[in-house]
């Protein structure tokens, strides 16, 4: 398992489309057997910082398993017109922490 964090510095005037479109994009990725989770996050302090958390089966079951699907051409095409607003984008260990159901 592998978490991939993709970080999103928007201005205001975007945030609304952009979490409408990522609404429908991840559609995509709740249907993909490789993607196990995912979240969407605003900051509270700043309004047009998003996190976007996945967490994959592996990363081979993202880069070559879910980046193989029409599925992501469809996800890549929603979230196409925010690619410059990128900041980070990588996949990380899980370490250490707690689940989140109790």
């Amino acid at each position: 398992m592998v978490v991939e964090y993709v970080r999103y510095e928007l201005p205001d005037s975007e945030c609304a489309e952009f979490r409408a479109r990522y609404r429908k994009a991840g559609l995509k990725l709740s249907a993909d057997e490789n993607c196990l989770a995912w979240e969407l996050t605003q900051g509270v302090e700043e309004t047009g910082r998003h996190t976007v958390r996945i967490v994959w089966t592996s990363r081979e079951g993202h880069e070559s398993g879910f980046r193989a699907t029409d599925g992501y051409q469809e996800f890549l095409s929603l979230l196409r017109p925010f690619r410059s607003y990128i900041t980070e984008m990588g996949h990380h260990r899980w370490l250490l922490g707690e689940r989140w159901a109790r």
